[in-house]
């Protein structure tokens, strides 16, 4: 039986699936600025923010990076309204010297790897992706170590939009790799989908393909999950098995597939209903 533990996410890019929520971009500490009108402006910048107004987020947050350039919470704020508003080159334009200067800068090094996904420079996002994870693993940055999950691309949909998240770590019982949040044109949350690749799915699989098994390769699933609240109050799941990868899929693959199951052109092999949650 599958659960899907469920995860809080903040309105900005990184979660850790222990429940911690950690913003890539929001600034930790307000900026010292020398004026009440700065002030006042970065205040209605984050209450936009907040609102999910990037647009206009960004357009007050412009000015006053010009004036502070070198105040790295505020790059990174700016830098990440601008993702969400949709303009990624410019973005990749406040973050990339941050990390040319210093690579140990996660947070700048998570922002680029989703400016350069979705600007579909797919050699520099694998890298940008490679490199974190390699960073994750070392356990050299501390911080890095309390985020396991983050936003790597929101892809446009014909009606709503798709959050793609990338592990660091494979999460829960059944080892997430990347997972999708799908939204309808009212901002409603109406899927989940997951790429797993479970422990318990093992033994079989090597069984059948004792070469790749050698190897070190797994199989993997793509799953979906959506939920529902019985008369009786119970929260229950839906869980959906939409396919199966001998090894793990690309980035872009898993993109492709998740896409096309969001935009309801690709059905499951098989669902089962009324799983309780709680």
């Amino acid at each position: 039986m599958r659960i899907f533990l469920v995860v809080c996410f903040c309105c900005f890019g990184v979660v850790s699936v222990r429940g911690q929520q950690t913003p890539v971009g929001e600034p930790q500490t307000t900026p010292k600025f020398a004026a009440p009108e700065q002030q006042a402006q970065f205040e209605t910048a984050k209450k936009a923010a907040g609102a999910g107004l990037w647009g206009d987020a960004l357009a007050a947050l412009k000015p006053l990076h010009q004036q502070l350039p070198d105040d790295a919470d505020l790059t990174r704020f700016t830098a990440e309204c601008a993702l969400d508003a949709g303009d990624a080159a410019y973005a990749l334009a406040q973050v990339e010297p941050l990390v040319e200067d210093k690579p140990g800068n996660w947070q700048e090094r998570m922002l680029m790897a989703r400016a350069y996904a979705e600007m579909h420079d797919a050699a520099k996002r694998d890298a940008s992706l490679q490199s974190l994870a390699e960073s994750y693993a070392s356990g050299r940055h501390a911080k890095l170590n309390s985020v396991q999950v983050f936003l790597v691309e929101r892809v446009a949909l014909a009606k709503g939009h798709m959050d793609l998240y990338w592990s660091l770590v494979p999460w829960s019982p059944y080892h997430i790799f990347e997972m999708a949040r799908v939204f309808d044109a009212a901002g409603q949350q109406v899927e989940r989908l997951t790429l797993e690749s479970g422990d318990g799915d093992q033994p079989l699989w090597a069984q059948q393909h004792p070469q790749q098994a050698a190897q070190g390769m797994r199989m993997f699933s793509m799953d979906g999950y959506t939920d529902q609240i019985a008369a009786n109050g119970q929260h229950t799941q839906t869980h959906f098995t939409y396919g199966f990868f001998d090894g793990r899929p690309s980035y872009d693959a898993v993109r492709d597939k998740m896409a096309a199951i969001a935009e309801g052109k690709a059905g499951p092999m098989s669902s089962r209903s009324g799983i309780p949650v709680r």
